[in-house]
């Protein structure tokens, strides 16, 4: 869990630098070991331009989360 919460404020750092208003970190009550992350950009065209042009440091930051993914199957990712 250390290892989880160091790349995941580390990722709280790297999306409020890129312009996220907000950002939070959940523990899924329902079903345990499952964490939801929520941020919020100012507007729809602002979100999708940072993933179209996600600088090589927050996919580098993405591996590493990924990479402590536990399930066989691959992250859910849903935006509202």
């Amino acid at each position: 869990l250390p290892a989880f919460r160091r790349v995941m404020q580390e990722t709280r750092s790297a999306r409020l630098r890129a312009g996220a208003l907000s950002w939070s970190l959940y523990a899924d009550t329902a079903e345990p070991g499952r964490w939801l992350e929520h941020f919020v950009y100012d507007t729809w065209a602002d979100h999708l331009r940072h993933f179209e042009r996600m600088p090589a440091l927050d996919a580098a930051l993405r591996q590493r989360r990924w990479a402590l993914h536990a399930r066989e199957e691959t992250p859910q990712v849903t935006r509202w």
